[in-house]
Order: structure tokens, then sequence, then C-alpha cells
């Protein structure tokens, strides 16, 4: 009889405390995010719960944007490898979750809401099919050597600080406060000069301001423990919400790509009307949501 399945594995603040080294606190969130890739792998493996495959793609984000914030310590050239190898399996996990959402999340209330619409039971039928397809790939990649060889490489990196064969020990060996401070700072000013006038922004524009909320949630969410209080919470909470709406607004997009995968059809046009619909009304909460955000105290400063 197969092992029971832990559930899915969602991502968990790093052990951080105010006197750790910056090589010891990246050591943490880098070891705090492969855990969280590692836990959900058996998951994605066996097929089950769709959760599985978007937590280990999160894992593989969290982990690539904190590769990211440590370029400030270590040559980018140093990372790169990791890095490309991430983007591979990322890649195959992100094709198999937009089609998760699709077939789990977008089309079942559409198809309650008009049951009699044959094209649209068709649709659903053509996605399902394609989910199984990218289903099936994420797997292969998720069981590939390819896969064990990464894993294996950074269970061994972060477990010996491999880092430090690449960056200077003073800089890594200096308390980590000030240096996450700085790096919080940096992210929230991208953040701040990408979302002036969200609301009306371009798409390409609000893409971009919504990788900014994104690398700047990671960063939030890795070095809070560094700042505890009240300030640290309700900024997390408020950017938390933007980047969430901000999210919506691209799975939109996205569902408009895939559907152009399937092809046209009455069913993907409908579809596509009824998501234009509710990306729009998404969007006139965008200029909340960013009201909301701005009044937060950058925490690291308090």
């Amino acid at each position: 009889m197969a092992a029971k399945l832990a559930p899915p594995l969602k991502a968990a603040s790093p052990p951080l405390t105010a006197d750790m080294s910056v090589s010891r606190a990246f050591q943490a969130v880098f070891a705090s995010c492969l855990a969280q890739v590692e836990g959900n792998r058996a998951g994605v493996l066996q097929g089950a719960d769709i959760e599985y495959v978007h937590q280990m793609r999160v894992a593989i984000r969290r982990l690539r944007s904190a590769l990211r914030l440590f370029r400030t310590f270590v040559p980018a050239e140093a990372l790169e490898p990791l890095n490309d190898e991430l983007r591979w399996l990322g890649g195959a996990l992100g094709e198999a979750r937009d089609w998760d959402v699709l077939v789990e999340e977008t089309l079942p209330p559409r198809l309650a809401e008009f049951p009699a619409h044959k094209g649209l039971r068709v649709l659903a039928e053509q996605a399902a099919a394609r989910r199984l397809e990218k289903r099936e790939a994420a797997r292969r990649a998720a069981r590939s050597p390819r896969c064990r060889k990464l894993l294996a490489q950074l269970r061994e990196w972060i477990a010996a600080e491999g880092w430090r064969e690449h960056g200077p020990g003073k800089k890594l060996d200096r308390p980590a406060l000030n240096p996450a401070a700085k790096l919080l700072a940096r992210r929230h000013q991208v953040l701040r000069k990408r979302g002036k006038g969200l609301a009306g922004l371009p798409p390409a524009e609000r893409h971009l301001a919504r990788i900014a909320a994104k690398k700047l949630r990671y960063a939030t969410e890795f070095f809070t423990p560094l700042f505890p209080g009240p300030a640290a919470k309700e900024y997390a909470k408020a950017l938390a919400g933007l980047q969430d709406l901000l999210g919506t607004l691209n799975d939109a997009a996205v569902t408009r790509r895939l559907l152009a995968e399937l092809g046209e059809g009455d069913g993907a046009a409908l579809l596509g009307d009824l998501v234009d619909m509710a990306a729009a009304e998404n969007l006139a909460r965008l200029g909340d949501a960013w009201k909301q955000f701005g009044r937060r105290r950058p925490f690291w400063k308090a």
C-alpha cells in the first residue's frame, strides 16, 4: 500500500532572528523554499490534488526571487545555473497550473450558469484534454533525472553555504537586519514607481507592476520575522490584497491565451466575454487597493 500523502505544503516564514548574519539568513530562506518544493513533489508525481502543482510552483518562484535578492551579495553569474534550472522546472509546472485554473476554477461556475450551452461544454472537454497533457508533462519534469539532480544540488549548496566561494566574506558575515531593510526599501520603491497611476496603466505596464508587487511580497514574507510587530502584518496584508487583485487580472489574460490555443468557437467566445467582464470589475477595484497599500508605512522603518 502506498504511503499516505501529506497535505499540500504552503510557504512558511523562515526562522530568521535579528542576530543572524546575511549568509545564515539567506540559508534559512533558501532552505524554507526548498522544503516547500520537496514537500509538494510527491503530490505532483501522484497526480493528486491540483494544489500540489500550485504550491510547488509557488515554492520555485519564491526560490528564484530569493536568488535575485542574493545577487546583492554574490555575483549573478554564480547563481545563474541554478536559476536556469529552476526556470525550466517552474515553466513545466506553470503550464499545468494555468490549465488547472481554467478547468477547475474558471469553467465550473460558467457551466453552472449556462448548463445548456453546447459550445461551452465542448470547450470544457477540450480544455480537460489539454490539461491532462500538461499535467503529464509536469509529472515527467518532476520525475526526471534533471529534476532530481537539481534538488540534490540545491540541498548540498544550501547546507554547505556554497555561495561563499563567490561572495566577499565581510558582506556575508555582517548582521542581516540592515541589508534586509535596504532590500525591502529597494523593492518597495520599484513597486511605487511601477504602480503610479496603476488603474489607468496599459496592460503591459500593469503587468510590470504585478511582477514588482510579487517580488516585494516574497521579500516581505522572507524578512518579516526580522521586524516583528503590527506594522509588518498590516503592510503585508495590504500588499497581499493588491498583488492578489493584480494576479486575478493576470489570470484573465492567461485565460484569453489558453482560449486562443484551443481555437475559435462559440464556447470560447462566450467564456472570453465573461472573463473580460469580470476583469473590468476587478480593474475598477484596483485604485482602492493601491490606495490601501499606499497608506501602509514601510515596516522596516518603524
